[in-house]
């Protein structure tokens, strides 16, 4: 790692909290375990419930994130959307997303204009005009209670500052059918509540007031309350079983866990803990490289990749921190992290131009992690961004690639409108065998075929059959490091869709980025550009 990462030095002081906080985590351990083995069953089944509560307005919550996703994919649609081909495209961002039930085009006034499937909407709202809402996030959003004929359901509007409104209808019964656990079911029973607006979701049995138990909960993000109530009687003996033994195993492993505790307190600094130190004091940057189309000729988006600029300026190379990075896991928060950074530094040019593709690289622990798709789903939705502008990059270089896990992890965010490429190819441990397997949209074939490119050798034949196998998938190529005329030419003879490389330009931090394209609509014809 060079003279970038070195451990520290613990000073006199750093060991003596360290043996005070260990003394304390102990003493807590032991008095926590106590405490664990005094506690009431109803205490624990009224921290049940709340979670309950807090799982409604959880999946309620999705709901509402699909919908704003959902908007912004009908806002790429364009400026027709109440075309017939306007109007396929409506149906199949429903079918994509199994919580959207329809959508809706109103004029400002709420008269609807047109719907993803006219003939089923013309009679199953109430009224014929969008009805009172209240505000979400921000002003742009409004959360509905909409009367269909069947159900009470939730509606979400987005007005993107001009003369249309779009409508999402979520089916929130779908979302909480199966929530609440077997036991309880025919006890149990579950509302989600608009502030001002009343019940649009209600599942479960009615219970008379004196004979239940109730808890609420509010979502810190939209005007939306859960409210769960459970039967007393069922309360008494939900999940009744003996905690005592896990009382006296809490107190053992309070007290473990407090020699642990102190072990790391005495352990000098890592080069693991510099890493994400460095991500957290925004010294991990986002730097973007072009990508370009090979026959236009022309820039049509970016990868995001990571530079460690140091206080001092100096710029430490991704060789040096990114194998650390990964092998220890940091490389998921400092992904995140750099993510959300890069898209807000290109917000104006998320803006104006929607046809401009932007890559980051996953790995691939992190591509079938739980919980991946929505921390990337937040991440744009954030930053405006519609997902099929994401392509997320996965590397085949991992020895233990799980192909069948990754497979079904690239189902599902390309279900959810993103772009998978597939990076390094050919040059991994595990060949091609399993690329028929993956599902993807794009294939990158790995520099060192591209350097030698148009020279007549192995790297000709393996890129020949590389653009060969991706045409079989119906994927598209591209090809990384292109330095010269003449590579680009030789890759273009040789069938490769796309490039990336010095020849169009290097890793470049934002500002410098976005002045090399000058916020045009429609960026430079690349041989205009070199000879300017």
């Amino acid at each position: 790692m060079g003279n970038f990462l070195r451990k520290q030095r613990i000073s006199t002081q750093a060991w003596l909290a360290a043996i005070a906080v260990t003394a304390v985590m102990a003493l807590i351990g032991v008095l926590g375990g106590l405490q664990v083995h005094g506690l009431m069953q109803q205490r624990d089944n009224t921290h049940e419930l709340q979670k309950l509560a807090k799982q409604l307005v959880n999946r309620a919550e999705y709901a509402v994130d699909f919908a704003i996703m959902t908007a912004f994919d009908v806002d790429a649609i364009g400026d027709q959307p109440c075309s017939p081909t306007g109007q396929l495209e409506l149906q199949n961002i429903v079918f994509a997303r199994s919580v959207v039930k329809d959508i809706r085009i109103t004029d400002r006034h709420g008269v609807v204009l047109c719907s993803a499937f006219p003939q089923a909407t013309a009679n199953s709202i109430s009224r014929p005009h969008l009805p009172p809402g209240t505000a979400a996030r921000n002003e742009a959003f409004s959360l509905h209670k909409l009367e269909l004929t069947d159900k009470t359901t939730l509606g979400i509007s987005w007005n993107d500052g001009g003369a249309r409104v779009v409508l999402v209808v979520v089916d929130l019964q779908a979302q909480l059918f199966d929530m609440f656990p077997p036991s309880i079911r025919d006890q149990v029973r579950g509302q989600l509540v608009i502030d001002r607006l009343g019940t649009v979701a209600d599942i479960g049995v009615p219970l008379p007031p004196d004979q239940r138990v109730d808890t609420f909960q509010a979502s810190n993000r939209f005007p939306l309350k859960g409210e769960v109530s459970l039967n007393a009687n069922a309360m008494q003996t939900w999940n009744s079983e003996s905690r005592s033994v896990f009382a006296l195993l809490g107190g053992i492993f309070g007290i473990i866990a407090a020699v642990f505790a102190g072990r790391e307190w005495t352990r000098p600094v890592s080069p693991e803990a510099e890493l994400l130190s460095a991500t957290r004091s925004g010294e991990i940057q986002p730097y973007f490289q072009a990508t370009f189309d090979l026959g236009i000729r022309t820039i049509n988006g970016c990868e995001i990749l990571m530079r460690w600029v140091k206080p001092d300026g100096r710029i430490v190379s991704p060789s040096q921190f990114i194998p650390l990075a990964e092998a220890s896991g940091a490389i998921v928060p400092m992904t995140r992290v750099v993510l959300k950074r890069a898209l807000e530094e290109l917000a104006p040019l998320i803006k104006s131009d929607r046809q401009f593709n932007i890559a980051v690289n996953i790995t691939p622990l992190d591509f079938i992690s739980d919980g991946f798709e929505r921390q990337i789903i937040d991440i744009t939705k954030a930053a405006g961004l519609a997902t099929r502008r994401l392509t997320l990059e996965i590397t085949e270089r991992d020895s233990n690639l799980n192909v069948a896990a990754l497979n079904a992890a690239a189902k599902r965010v390309r279900g959810l409108g993103f772009k998978v490429a597939l990076d390094d190819v050919g040059t991994g441990h595990n060949g091609l065998s399993h690329l028929q397997d993956l599902d993807i949209d794009v294939l990158k074939i790995d520099k060192k075929f591209t350097d030698f490119a148009g020279t007549g050798g192995p790297a000709d034949a393996i890129i020949e059959m590389l653009v060969g196998l991706a045409k079989r998938l119906g994927v598209k190529t591209l090809a990384e490091g292109i330095e010269t005329e003449a590579q680009s030419t030789a890759l273009l003879a040789l069938g490769v869709d796309r490039g990336q490389g010095y020849l169009v330009g290097k890793p470049m931090p934002a500002p410098v980025f976005l002045q090399s394209l000058e916020l045009a609509p429609s960026h430079q014809n690349i041989a205009q550009r070199h000879a300017a």
